[in-house]
């Protein structure tokens, strides 16, 4: 199964154990194109036409959290010089010169043409194009202009984000590693932060909603439990709560408990947490916490099973919390 089938199937499943009532999400959640385009530097109608596709691909792996959008767009700020479209290597000359000429420089200059840079992130080199064209199914190794299409180029941006492991540093806010990964050193990193530095000062303050929780939460089905785990591919029970509730609860459970409130009528994507005695943790009020899904059934990260819909602990006493200014919109 692609992961692109087995996200359409997960984003499915939220849809048919909860009514959405008002679907929170996608590529302006964060920011608006106003914002983008003047931290950025860009043109508003560039952003407005490519960052909505390199979401997109970022949301097809699974990477679309906030810290990885906010390094993604830092990347192709730098990358395409401000322009926020695809661009191929030298284009200035192009520019001033026409695109024979720059041509004509590329073939003289580029010991790797015509395998140069293009896209929002630079592509070079045969056998980069013949892989990654492999992997989104086109042919950029007979037409290697395709790179430089919107839709093909924001695609090979979210798979080398997703294979490089990019999100991962970005997720760690190691911005230092994000820009070596992509650059292959640190060129450009003091605008580098200094974009994504800005992004955080102009979050728009967004409603998180308790259905944004579920889409989050079943996104990562499949995941591994690993102890201490707060980020994809490797939860713990609580990093897990703490990861789809975007950092608005801490990382133990116990501490989760002291900063939501009971709530008796649980919602799709609300908090609950099991109290029973576990003897690896003799001090520890709460030795798990999953997200609410019925009087059967929690979204979780388990030991031994990673994350899934899985049945409320056997034994165990059940509070159901509700997390402070998250908007009910499930049923």
């Amino acid at each position: 199964m692609t992961r692109a089938v087995l996200l359409a199937q997960q984003q499915g499943n939220v849809k048919s154990k909860h009514t959405i009532l008002q679907p929170v999400g996608g590529a302006w959640q964060w920011w608006s194109p106003e914002i983008i385009s003047m931290v950025t530097n860009s043109p508003l109608e560039n952003v407005v036409s490519d960052w909505p596709k390199v979401y997109g691909a970022l949301e097809l792996y699974g990477i679309a959290d906030y810290n990885t959008c906010r390094a993604a767009i830092a990347t192709i700020a730098i990358e395409t010089a401000h322009r926020f479209v695809p661009v191929r290597e030298a284009y200035w000359l192009d520019d001033a010169y026409g695109y024979e000429l720059g041509e004509q420089w590329r073939a003289n200059n580029l010991r790797y043409y015509p395998y140069y840079g293009r896209g929002h992130i630079q592509l070079t080199w045969e056998d980069n194009y013949k892989y990654y064209g492999w992997r989104i199914g086109a042919d950029l190794v007979t037409f290697p202009d395709k790179a430089l299409v919107g839709i093909v180029s924001a695609n090979v941006f979210g798979l080398y984000y997703y294979e490089k492991g990019v999100y991962l540093a970005a997720q760690r806010e190691d911005w230092y590693e994000c820009r070596r990964l992509v650059q292959g050193a640190y060129a450009g990193i003091e605008e580098f932060v200094a974009i994504i530095d800005s992004l955080g000062m102009y979050r728009l303050e967004v409603p998180y909603t308790l259905s944004r929780v579920l889409e989050l939460g079943y996104s990562r089905i499949g995941d591994p439990y690993v102890w201490d785990g707060e980020i994809p591919g490797s939860f713990d029970c609580s990093g897990f709560i703490k990861w789809t509730y975007d950092g608005r609860v801490p990382s133990y459970t116990d501490d989760i408990y002291g900063v939501t409130y009971p709530c008796p009528d649980p919602n799709g994507g609300d908090v609950v947490l099991y109290e029973y005695h576990d003897v690896n943790q003799p001090n520890t009020r709460f030795p798990h916490v999953g997200l609410w899904l019925n009087d059967h059934e929690t979204l979780d990260a388990r030991y031994g099973y990673g994350v899934g819909v899985h049945p409320h602990l056997l034994g165990a006493k059940l509070y159901t919390r509700r997390v402070p200014g998250v908007v009910v919109d499930t049923l």
